[in-house]
């Protein structure tokens, strides 16, 4: 018979195994808890399980997936296809600096991937730095906009460091002493994990060619070292690979990245919807413009990603209307942009004078006859991605019509 009572008793201290006792019929039996510090069970005693949970991956199989990531050469955005300084090459991607003194590329991801509170965030990525000894600059981790980040970086001497970037400041670039011996231009896994929380631990990894297993090789602590500053402001980051040249051409490549919660789920989103009217349109009349702003209104890089939910338009006669999506602001001219709603960065235009589809991309077609209502959603929206990140813009046109009176609704989530 178990004794009514049962003693938890955890041993103090952090290791890998916690032992603790339950009392039983008298006896203090063993109870072997594997984890570190002091939660690694809940409040019942129960013990805790981390799954982790990726937000983002990407590999470079056949190209750099336009879909997926931005690509700027010194400084200003290029067509994925047209870039010859970011490149596919027999399965991963290829960055380099350009032949001339300052030349840069940098190649980020669209999605800005929100660390999710009192979990751990993971980049892992295999990574060749090959011009780790020549005069330029190598960046490879969690960079946003050169404003916030934690990363590996070169600067031509042949050693690795260890980074981190707040708000436009790298307020850390700490040399990396490898336990073992390591070759950084060569290609090798490494991984960057956060603790934040704004205040926890930065640890920096890589492959040991001896054991094939990743080891710790580097560590940045924050507790108790900060007086009301986050050890980074905006954690809400890209994966990022940045070349630029001194004076020297430099490159790096890597097979494929991933961004990942240590415990996470999907991301929560904040609803926002946008519905209009617009009495008389007629053929190649813009009815309905909507953009996530480059810039969040304090001037900052915008990171906050929203996802289109639904976009339905009624009609009161038959006629076609279009949708496009673009990040060429000179493709929409005149009108104005107001917020769609209070807290979101979201904006929306319904008075533009003209539109350039020639600059855009259409995705989507309403065929409707007088009086229907015609919806389109994501299909599976937990699996198809569909995100408006900073700079992009989705557009509604009226292809065919004349005097066409036509409602329109949009919904998105906003990951705030």
């Amino acid at each position: 018979m178990v004794d009514s009572s049962i003693l938890v008793e955890p041993d103090d201290g952090p290791s890998a195994v916690d032992v603790a006792t339950v009392l039983v019929n008298g006896v203090h039996y063993p109870v072997f808890i594997s984890g570190l510090g002091g939660l690694t069970t809940d409040a019942w005693g129960t013990q805790k399980v981390v799954q982790d949970f990726s937000l983002f991956h990407g590999m470079f199989t056949f190209d750099i997936p336009p879909s997926m990531w931005i690509i700027e050469e010194n400084g200003t955005e290029v067509a994925n296809a047209a870039s010859t300084r970011a490149t596919s090459i027999s399965g991963h991607i290829n960055v380099t600096s350009g032949a001339t003194a300052l030349d840069t590329c940098h190649v980020a991801s669209r999605r800005h991937p929100r660390y999710q509170p009192d979990r751990g965030l993971k980049w892992a990525a295999s990574i060749g730095f090959k011009g780790a000894n020549l005069d330029g600059v190598l960046k490879a981790g969690l960079i946003t906009e050169e404003e916030d980040g934690a990363y590996f970086k070169t600067i031509g001497d042949g050693f690795l460091y260890a980074c981190i970037l707040s708000n436009g400041v790298e307020t850390h670039a700490e040399k990396i002493t490898f336990p073992f011996d390591i070759d950084i231009t060569l290609g090798n896994i490494y991984d960057i994990r956060l603790q934040w929380r704004g205040a926890g631990a930065i640890e920096f990894f890589a492959g040991n060619p001896a054991t094939s297993l990743l080891e710790l090789v580097h560590k940045i602590s924050f507790l108790n070292t900060l007086d009301q500053a986050a050890s980074i402001r905006n954690p809400a980051l890209s994966a990022s690979f940045q070349a630029n040249n001194n004076t020297q051409e430099v490159s790096l490549w890597c097979g494929c990245v991933d961004i990942t919660s240590e415990g996470g789920n999907i991301p929560r989103e904040q609803y926002g919807e946008h519905s209009d009217n617009n009495p008389s349109i007629g053929s190649g009349t813009a009815v309905f413009a909507l953009r996530n702003p480059l810039l969040a209104p304090n001037g900052k890089p915008n990171t906050r990603d929203l996802r289109l939910a639904r976009i339905a338009i009624r009609a009161d006669k038959k006629s076609i209307f279009d949708v496009y999506q673009t990040r060429d602001a000179t493709s929409i001219v005149g009108g104005a942009w107001t917020t769609a709603k209070i807290g979101s960065f979201v904006e929306t235009n319904h008075t533009m004078t003209s539109v350039n589809t020639g600059l855009m991309e259409r995705f989507s077609t309403f065929r409707l006859n007088a009086g229907q209502l015609i919806e389109r959603e994501n299909p599976f929206s937990e699996a198809i991605d569909f995100f408006g990140v900073h700079g992009d813009y989705i557009v509604v046109v009226c292809r065919t019509g004349i005097g066409v009176d036509v409602d329109l609704s949009i919904e998105w989530g906003e990951e705030i």
